[in-house]
């Protein structure tokens, strides 16, 4: 019987990312490939979705644990496999990451917080700022992106999606 790890995410889709106050989202390169990133620092792990994964022209492995990723909304997902030693390069610098694939994500990565610690990072949601501060290096921030939709609006849209 394999063991079980936990882990948790903020937000899975591009209109939970918007209407959150809690987590930034924006563009980065991913093994050499612009994705569609969210930055969460309530997420305990970094994941990847299936789609972006495929083109990664790498293997996955599978994970010594199973993750059971819980979210806000009480939804439980099993995780199994990811893909290890992934290229994040922010302005100039790269950095490596594992991660793991969860099949519910509209993003193609989120970055949580076994990245954001190593990169000493630190989220500012009410600016939509990240900022790192690598060690022996000057600190540096990237804007995230700026929602103008109309949060109600966001809102309606699910619920019609839900009806």
């Amino acid at each position: 019987m394999r063991f079980r790890g936990q882990a948790r995410v903020f937000a899975l889709t591009q209109q939970e990312a918007q209407t959150s106050n809690a987590v930034v989202s924006g563009i980065l390169s991913v093994c050499n490939m612009n994705a569609r990133v969210l930055f969460d620092p309530g997420a305990t792990h970094s994941f990847i979705s299936p789609c972006f994964a495929s083109r990664l022209g790498k293997g996955r492995v599978r994970r010594e644990e199973q993750l059971v990723v819980s979210t806000p909304l009480k939804e439980i997902f099993v995780a199994e496999w990811e893909y290890e030693s992934c290229v994040v390069r922010v302005k100039d610098k790269d950095t490596s990451v594992n991660l793991v694939v969860l099949d519910t994500l509209d993003f193609d990565v989120i970055l949580g917080m076994n990245w954001l610690s190593l990169c000493h990072a630190s989220v500012d949601c009410y600016h939509k700022l990240v900022r790192f501060d690598f060690p022996g290096e000057p600190s540096f921030s990237i804007q995230g992106d700026r929602s103008n939709a109309p949060t109600n609006l966001i809102s309606v849209i699910s619920a019609r999606r839900l009806l």
